[in-house]
Parts: C-alpha cells; sequence; structure tokens
C-alpha cells in the first residue's frame, strides 16, 4: 500500500513540476494532461489508504506513469544542461 501511495505522490509532484517549470516547454493541451493527472494521482491516494488495495490496470497504468515520467524528468534535465552548456560556449566565444 505504502508503495503505491509514494509512487502516486511521486506522479503527482513531477506532473506539478512540469506544468511550472520553464525547461519543460510543452502546449496547453500537454499542460492540462499534466494538471488531469496530479490531481488523479492525488485524488486516488485516499481510496488506496482507505481500501489498502489498487486494480491491477490501476497499478500498471501507475508504473506506466512513474515511468514515463522520470524518463521525461531525465531528458529535460539532461536537454537542459546540453542546452546552458551551449550558451556559456557561445558566451565565452564571443
Amino acid at each position: 500500500m505504502w508503495t503505491a501511495v509514494f509512487c502516486l505522490l511521486y506522479v503527482a509532484a513531477i506532473c506539478t513540476l512540469g506544468i511550472f517549470s520553464r525547461a519543460y516547454r510543452d502546449n496547453l493541451l500537454q499542460q492540462w494532461g499534466l494538471v488531469l493527472t496530479s490531481l488523479a494521482c492525488i485524488g486516488m491516494i485516499p481510496r488506496v489508504m482507505q481500501f489498502y488495495i489498487m486494480t491491477l490496470p490501476c497499478a500498471l497504468m501507475l508504473g506506466g506513469l512513474v515511468s514515463f515520467g522520470t524518463g521525461t524528468l531525465m531528458k529535460v534535465i539532461h536537454f537542459n544542461r546540453k542546452h546552458h552548456a551551449a550558451r556559456r560556449t557561445q558566451r565565452e566565444a564571443a
């Protein structure tokens, strides 16, 4: 149960960070997707804690969201670092 609650909080946090991050440039539909996913994860926490169970489809979806969120976060961090390094190089060359 606590693993599921942690994963729900993790996905909600990543989605919330994605909404307010300037490094993750997304369109309006992607922002709404992040908002709704975050709200859905937060809304599922009391249900998981009350019934101590999560259905298999929900658990698989949560696993997919954790994987996708982590991969997107790693990609944003990687390309953001590359972008800043390229800008530093351009400034030093000028």
